[in-house]
């Protein structure tokens, strides 16, 4: 029969020592029952001849055996019932824990595809704010030289000048 290693379904191995106890009980039963069968055989032949207490004692303590080898043998069988179904339970009970996972480390992608995209957004706008930081300096500057120079009407053309390189400046920062 095929084992689990083998890809087969789940069954008995024979080199299993719980199969091959269950074998050896059974093959003992037939020992017995044969043996009973050929005692009462004989002693139908014999007749008289035979006592019955001698014959009867021990058909009985070997039908007793029988009966014993019987419940065991079929206990056996109930609790090979009982494996296979646990087994396929587990296999399916596996497959499910198995999707599952695979079903976390897609989730797990796509949580890292997004932290590292507002990464690149956190890091776009961070440059950003450094070159307002350095227009907003170069203005200041700009405006201190410009009225040590200039006229107080001068420097408003400058000032809406300025202005507007400010905010095409911010504009192209953000395209």
């Amino acid at each position: 029969m095929a084992t689990e290693e083998e890809g087969g379904q789940p069954g008995f191995r024979w080199n299993n020592w719980k199969a091959w106890a269950a074998l050896s009980t059974a093959q003992f039963a037939i020992i017995l029952i044969l043996a009973a069968g050929l005692a009462h055989l004989v002693i139908q032949q014999e007749g008289d001849d035979w006592p019955d207490e001698g014959v009867l004692s021990p058909l009985q303590r070997a039908n007793r055996t029988i009966q014993v080898t019987a419940k065991r043998w079929e206990s056996c069988r109930n609790h090979t019932r009982k494996l296979e179904a646990n087994a396929s339970n587990l296999t399916s009970q596996v497959t499910e824990l198995n999707a599952r996972l695979r079903l976390k480390e897609l989730e797990n992608k796509v949580l890292e595809d997004e932290l590292a995209l507002l990464k690149n957004w956190a890091q776009k706008l961070q440059d950003l704010i450094n070159r307002q930081k350095e227009v907003i300096a170069n203005l200041q500057e700009q405006q201190l030289l410009i009225r040590d120079s200039v006229d107080t009407h001068h420097q408003m053309y400058l000032h809406v000048a300025l202005a507007s390189m400010l905010i095409t400046a911010i504009v192209t920062l953000q395209d």
